[in-house]
């Protein structure tokens, strides 16, 4: 028997081992097939690669070259290769994925590979695994695949399930492949167990789908996000590497010895979900990790944008493993099962399978920027589902997709024999009698549709997206064309009239003759004109009639103006011109619109009316009256219809939403069933929609919680206002339930309130409660009483009809609370102020709106201090503080700093020109509010004294100080400036160009010469940008003279 021994490790040819001999610790046998490493056996097919971990560099990797009819040597041959590091064994992962395989027939993908992090290893006594999974373009498992090494050695065979759990064991690198005996696949990377300073805690995932075609294979994302096997000396200095094409992954880059997220399972709910964004444009398989009752198989569908998007593609079933949880198993599509679009974002639906709840572990870390975690409809910001989802790019599958659609008129009727067509590729179709149209077979990309019909204006959709093996739906509403206008014909009579009988001798197409009341005959008269020769008259005795014409082509909400010039026989005869805005021909019609009465006696005289259009055709009217008992003549020349247009063409919706009970319903949401037209309500319930096109409308009034109401055949007018008032009921639901105390027994005065809606109830003598008439909604109820610590039970939902019950258990206390709020003097709320007591060491930190609270705070009385630092405390003395109760210390007068110069301050710097005297600074009585800083000075010299404030960063704040100066003759300067940062008092004297004045007086420089020496505030406004102090000067100079006696007090800085 040939032997090769390394580093005390022997194998025969026939890789039988030896006697069993133990070499530093390290054994084989001789009649197992087991690499048994410091007393701990595991067989060989799935540990592929050893080293002695425990004595010799974990760099020295031990490879095992294959035999049977793949290799060409009859049997294993041993290498050793030393200094192989993490950046090695991922160049090499790299160079494995770039390269090129000889395949036969199909080939095996690389879809995916992740470091999954402890809470997912898998495995069982704490090792660490590599979870490989392996599927086909249907989304099978394929059973019985050969895991290998890069190097050729078997890690073992897919099970039932197509999936392999390879145990791992530091410092080896396991880049894996699949082998099915014809075919390779390509080589994941390196997968080490070891990173550190923790040296473990490290598992990984990866998968495979076969092609059955190898020049048609899938294409993934699998470059990957963070450093693969970190060496650096930071715990857990990032989050584990995930590829792209993964949505979301449970480990973070906290320092943790398991280097993995807290996660835990969420509330139990008919649906949970994550959004996720799509890198390829196929969805081909997901993990959820998901709990339930037994047996465990839930229903994985993927959605458009959201919870409640649109369903994509088909509904995979996770394999029944016949537990109560899923953590390990892959759920996979077909590879055309869910088409979707790279870059858009989805959700993954997550169901169980015949229905019920279903509760999915979340990640406590928003580590996926692009997705968030559901349970039903609520979104949980700041979770993720643990779980992943692979997405690849597959040639091959379907490139075309499918337009489709109907086209209406603005009147909602379905429009057959439209041509819908697209801008490029020369797509179109027409549409059916019910208006509906389809385009096949059109290629995957953008486009701008447009339907069109002869007398109809066309209208173009634009940016329509069409995705290969997806209908994308385009309706559309055409208008009609309106018709050049016709106006009215033979306007002056010369080219017809009526002569009686009733028969217009020239031209019986335009103008008609309406008779009202009594016989009147009608003719031509010529030489009696308003212009050229003849005019239309009407006559006999006591009577009313006359004339009218239809004219064409009238836009809708155009304004037109009917004028005629008319005479009578004398003052007998009267007029009027009108207008029917719907085309109609009944002279005696409410629809006519008439002008006022116009009795011109003998004079021709012109009368108009103005009339906005409300249909196409529009009807002008001439009316005259002989009110004489004897025969009287009208004459009618010179009549005109004349298109003013500017009238407008919409009207207006507006009106009122009440509850059942009479009050204003605001944030209501009022629609029309055609045209888009909406409305939301205001405060008090009112709403108003504009420019609705006339016409008529069923209106609904609709708000979440409440049942909707529609008014139907509501018309809208052109140029008016249409009234639609609604009253919709509330949906409401019932909260009942019981609250006792830790020993069981029932608590009776106990009050019961919702966080929201103002709802509440007290419990009666048993202990129980009820609150009815609860909107519809999800609440947080809290169950709390004098003397007992308060209970809240979150996210409980109240369904319409239906009755939820939220039972408590308070617990007695001894303690009491304090809480409020902490302002400055401004009133603008103050984050991250410490509150604290000045006995017990209670205390608390304001939160972003100021507020805060201390629990659990010892019966008594205190003296409650709010701080924060650039601030000037504030002290607020005798809280007390009762058991069981919660007592308000609020703060409002916190500011950054402030000086009364009630004594002279204690200068962080003092600096006195070298030409001259120090002036003094002293504190004596007469300021604008107690003492006050006097400075003066002897003879000549600059002196200036500077305090260093610290101030909050990126902070607005205003600086304010009282001076007061007399007028002085001779040259002197008083200034008073500020600087951000830490300066002294003599950068101050010789550097003033560098700071900000607040005020100086001066008897040059165009400064003011004093202020008449009466106490002024002068006021500056700043942000400290990223400053943390200030330095505010004080100066005195005076050159060749004392200079005047000047004065500050009440410094202050807020």
């Amino acid at each position: 028997m040939e032997r090769t021994v390394y580093s005390g490790h022997y194998m025969d040819t026939d890789h039988q081992t030896g006697d069993c001999t133990v070499i530093d610790d390290h054994y084989v046998h001789q009649s197992t097939e087991h690499h048994c490493f410091e007393s701990q056996c595991v067989d060989r097919r799935r540990i592929a690669e050893c080293t002695l971990a425990k004595r010799r560099s974990w760099g020295e990797l031990i490879r095992l070259a294959p035999t049977s009819g793949r290799n060409q040597t009859k049997g294993r041959e041993i290498e050793m290769k030393k200094t192989i590091t993490l950046t090695l064994a991922l160049v090499v992962a790299i160079s494995f994925l770039a390269a090129a395989q000889a395949l036969s027939v199909g080939k095996y993908c690389l879809a995916f590979w992740r470091e999954t992090g402890y809470y997912e290893k898998g495995g069982t006594g704490g090792m660490h695994v590599l979870n490989v999974h392996v599927w086909d373009e249907n989304g099978n498992p394929m059973v019985n695949k050969e895991i290998i090494t890069e190097g050729g050695l078997s890690l073992g065979f897919t099970d039932s399930k197509g999936q392999l759990e390879i145990a791992l064991f530091e410092p080896n690198s396991y880049p894996v492949r699949v082998n099915d005996g014809a075919n390779l696949s390509d080589t994941t990377p390196g997968f080490s167990t070891t990173r550190a300073p923790d040296w473990g805690h490290y598992c990984f995932e990866c998968g495979f789908l076969y092609k059955s075609d190898s020049g048609n294979s899938g294409t993934f994302d699998l470059a990957y996000d963070g450093v693969f096997n970190s060496t650096s000396d930071q715990p857990c200095n990032l989050s584990a590497p995930r590829t792209r094409s993964l949505a979301f992954y449970s480990t973070k880059p906290d320092v943790g010895y398991y280097c993995s997220d807290n996660r835990g399972p969420g509330n139990a709910a008919t649906s949970i979900g994550q959004l996720f964004k799509a890198t390829g444009d196929r969805v081909v398989a997901c993990k959820a990790h998901v709990m339930g009752s037994f047996p465990m198989q839930y229903v994985a569908r993927i959605r458009q944008g959201g919870p409640t998007g649109a369903y994509v593609g088909t509904a995979a079933i996770s394999p029944d493993t016949g537990e109560y949880e899923y953590q390990k198993t892959l759920t996979k599509w077909p590879k055309d099962g869910v088409p979707v679009t790279p870059g858009a974002t989805y959700y993954l639906e997550i169901t169980r399978n015949g229905g019920g709840n279903i509760q999915g572990y979340r990640v406590v870390n928003n580590n996926y920027p692009d997705g968030c975690y559901y349970e039903g409809t609520t979104a949980y910001s700041g979770y993720e589902l643990e779980g992943h989802v692979v997405c690849c790019s597959v040639s091959g599958g379907p490139t075309t997709g499918t337009i489709s659609g109907n086209v209406k008129d603005n009147n909602n009727n379905n429009l057959a024999g439209v041509t819908v067509s697209t801008n490029t590729g020369g797509y179109s179709a027409t549409t059916d009698a019910n208006g509906n149209y389809t385009i096949s077979g059109v290629a995957a990309g953008t486009y701008d549709v447009t339907a069109s019909k002869t007398g109809y204006n066309s209208q173009t959709q634009t940016g329509k997206t069409v995705t290969a093996g997806q209908t994308t739906t385009v309706n559309f509403t055409l208008t009609q064309q309106q018709q050049q206008f016709s106006g009215i014909q033979n306007k002056n009579f010369e080219g017809g009239f009526y002569n009686d009988p009733d028969v217009d001798h020239q031209s019986g197409n335009y103008w008609h003759r309406f008779s009202i009341s009594g016989s009147s005959k009608a003719g031509g008269v010529y030489g009696t004109y308003h212009s050229a020769n003849w005019s239309q008259s009407i006559y006999e005795s006591n009577w009313v009639a006359g004339i009218y014409q239809q004219a064409t082509g009238a836009t809708v909400g155009n304004n037109y103006t009917a004028s005629v010039w008319v005479r009578g026989s004398d003052t007998s005869v009267k007029f009027w011109v009108g207008i029917d805005p719907t085309g109609g021909t009944d002279a005696a019609s409410a629809n006519v619109q008439w002008s006022a009465e116009c009795i011109p006696g003998t004079t021709w005289t012109q009368i108009s009316k103005q009339v906005a259009a409300s249909s196409g055709t529009i009807t002008m009217f001439v009316k005259a009256q002989n009110t004489a008992t004897i025969n009287k003549y009208a004459y009618i020349d010179d009549a005109d219809l004349v298109d003013n247009g500017g009238g407008p063409s919409t009207g207006t919706l507006t009106g009122n939403v009440k509850d059942q009970a009479g009050a204003n319903v605001s944030g209501a949401t009022v629609t029309t069933n055609t045209g888009g037209y909406s409305a939301t309500t205001d405060a008090n319930g009112n709403y108003t929609i504009s420019n609705v096109a006339a016409g008529t409308y069923d209106v609904t009034a609709s708000k979440s919680g409440y049942n909707s109401q529609t008014q139907s055949g509501k018309t809208v007018t052109a140029g008016q206002t249409t009234t639609v008032n609604f009253t919709i009921t509330r949906q409401t639901g019932t909260l009942t339930g019981n609250v006792k105390d830790q020993a069981g027994a029932n608590l009776s005065g106990a009050t019961v309130t919702t966080n929201t809606g103002g709802y509440s109830a007290t419990t009666d003598a048993n202990g129980n409660y009820t609150i009815t008439n609860v909107a519809t909604g999800t609440y947080d109820v809290t169950a709390s009483k004098a003397g007992y610590t308060s209970q809240t039970q979150t996210g409980k939902t109240v369904n319409y009809n239906q009755t939820t019950t939220v039972n408590f258990t308070l617990t007695s206390v001894s303690n009491g609370t304090i809480s409020g709020n902490v302002k400055n003097k401004d009133g603008v709320n103050i984050a991250g102020a410490t509150v604290s007591t000045n006995t017990g060491g209670y205390s608390a930190t304001t939160d972003a709106n100021g507020n805060y609270t201390i629990s659990n705070v010892a019966a008594g009385t205190y003296n409650v201090t709010a701080s924060k630092s650039g601030y000037v405390s504030e002290v607020k003395n005798g809280i007390s503080v009762t058991a069981g109760q919660t007592t308000t210390c609020n703060f409002t007068n916190l500011y950054i700093a402030a000086q009364n110069f009630d004594s002279v301050p204690s200068w962080t710097t003092s600096y006195n020109a070298s030409w001259g005297s120090s002036a003094t600074f002293s504190s004596v009585a007469g300021g604008q509010s107690g003492n006050f800083l006097q400075v003066s000075r002897t003879s000549q010299g600059s002196s200036a004294r500077v305090i260093v404030y610290n101030v909050p960063a990126n902070t607005n704040i205003t600086i304010s100080v009282y001076m007061k100066c007399p007028s002085y003759a001779n040259s002197y300067w008083i200034e008073s400036a500020y600087r951000l940062g830490n300066y002294s008092a003599q950068d101050f004297d010789q550097n003033p160009g560098n700071w900000t004045l607040i005020k100086k007086f001066s008897n040059s420089g165009g400064y003011d010469n004093g202020n008449g020496d009466t106490w002024v505030k002068y006021t500056k406004t700043l942000n400290t940008g990223s400053y943390t102090q200030i330095s505010i000067g004080y100066k005195h100079g005076a050159s060749g003279c004392t200079g005047p006696t000047v004065g500050w007090d009440t410094f202050l800085m807020d």
